[in-house]
Order: structure tokens, then C-alpha cells, then sequence
């Protein structure tokens, strides 16, 4: 709906007294909801909201026939009102407003990217650790809530989703990544159990038991060497994974 197809009006919120304490312009809602638009509002109109309740406080209303014509109508009951001595919580003299306002892509990208940097660099919560008493507290908030539950991503969704992964690993990101794992030693020399190795077999196995792509398919090993055939085993290899060695 654009502005033209829009129902403009002055609006004047006044305490339980009648005396106003505010003067607006909007179209559909927004005089009326005292709620949805709190944030938006200023803390002293916030205050006097509060102080008397969104049930007792005035509204009173007067259509327009053009945003324009809103906006000359709020300058003059703005002006008229604090003439008369009333004290009004707007910051401004009126006339101000964006309706039906859209940002340049430019400048939304731009902001988007500000957003990542400051984000990236943000130290609010860093070094900071959790209670046992604040783990358990989030966890219990978060028990039985079903946001995802049950959602499956449609088969568009999925391919556009690898596609944006393998093209945020760049040539460049992967050679950087290389470089900073390139000598890590924290499994430098570890050796699995036998136990471990069965258990993590097991796990494999359930993981790729619905896998299409090993379907049909068999472990094979010649005690060096581990990997998968689709029909028969060749001479020199026997059925199975080989285990890791203590």
C-alpha cells in the first residue's frame, strides 16, 4: 500500500485530565497503540504512559486528506498547544516524518557490512564465563521450545545454501586457514583405543546408513589400507574396517 492509499491523521495523547502531552501524525495504528510503539516513543512520553496507564490516557484524532497535510496540521497543533501552556514531550516542532521511505541498495549494503566489523570486534561478553547456576538457568528457559522443531529446508533452500558455502570459501580464506593449522599438534601422536576405534565404527556406520551414495557399497581392507567397493572384493583384500593399533 503506498502513501496515497493511506488514511492520514493528526493525533493528541492527553493525561486522564485532558491536558495533551503529545501531538502526531501517522495512519493506521499508530496513535492508537500505546504498546508496539513504546520503544519509538521518547522516554518522558514513555514515563507519563506508565505513570497513568495506556487505559486512561486520551486519544483524539483528526483525519487528513494528504500526508502533507498532516504534517502542516501537526506543526500548527504543536504550536498552538504550547502556546496555551501545556507540556508537550514531542523534541521537535513537527512536520518530520519517511513514510513509505526506502533505502538505496548501496547504502544498505554499506550498513550491513559496518554492522559485520563492529560485530566481529565486539568485546561486551569476552572473558566472561557462566555460573553453573546461569547454565542451568538457560537451559532450563530453553527446554521445550519448538521454533525449529520439525522444520525441513526445502530442496531449493539446500542447494542454494552449498552454494553460498563453497563460494565463502575462497582460494584465498582456504589458503589462510592452511597456513594457521599448519603445524597443530594437539593430536600430535595420539592413539586410539581398540574400544574407541569399534565404538566410532559403529557410529560411522549408523551416520551413512541411510547415505545414497554408499548404497550397495562394502568396507574393505588389506591391512594397510582402508576404503569402500561397490561389488567385489578384489584378491589381496578381506571383508571390513581395519582397527587402530594401541
Amino acid at each position: 500500500m503506498n502513501t496515497r492509499d493511506r488514511q492520514f491523521y493528526i493525533y493528541v495523547h492527553c493525561r486522564p485530565s485532558g491536558e495533551p502531552f503529545y501531538v502526531g501524525k501517522g495512519h493506521g495504528s499508530r496513535g492508537y497503540d500505546l504498546t508496539h510503539w513504546k520503544r519509538i516513543r521518547n522516554k518522558h512520553h514513555r514515563n507519563i504512559v506508565a505513570k497513568y496507564g495506556k487505559e486512561n490516557i486520551l486519544i483524539y484524532t483528526r483525519n487528513c486528506e494528504s500526508e502533507n497535510q498532516a504534517k502542516v496540521h501537526e506543526v500548527w497543533m504543536i504550536a498552538w498547544c504550547r502556546l496555551q501552556g501545556y507540556r508537550l514531550t514531542n523534541q521537535t516542532d513537527g512536520g518530520e516524518g519517511t513514510s513509505g521511505f526506502k533505502m538505496p541498495v548501496e547504502i544498505v549494503k554499506r550498513l550491513g557490512k559496518l554492522t559485520s566489523i563492529r560485530m566481529r570486534g565486539n568485546q561486551f561478553r569476552k572473558g566472561v564465563h557462566q555460573t553453573e547456576e546461569e547454565k542451568e538457568k538457560h537451559s532450563q528457559a530453553n527446554i521445550g521450545k519448538q521454533n525449529s522443531l520439525g522444520h525441513k529446508h526445502t530442496p531449493e533452500w539446500c542447494v542454494a545454501q552449498s552454494k553460498r558455502t563453497r563460494s565463502a570459501w575462497t582460494p584465498e580464506r582456504r589458503a589462510a586457514q592452511a597456513e594457521r593449522m599448519c603445524g597443530n599438534k594437539n593430536t600430535l601422536g595420539t592413539k586410539h583405543s581398540l574400544d574407541w576405534c569399534a565404538a566410532a565404527s559403529i557410529r560411522m556406520s549408523k551416520r551413512m546408513h541411510d547415505n545414497k551414495i554408499t548404497l550397495g557399497r562394502i568396507w574393505i581392507n588389506n591391512g594397510l589400507i582402508t576404503k569402500m567397493v561397490k561389488d567385489k572384493i578384489p584378491t589381496g583384500w578381506k571383508k571390513g574396517r581395519m582397527l587402530c593399533s594401541t
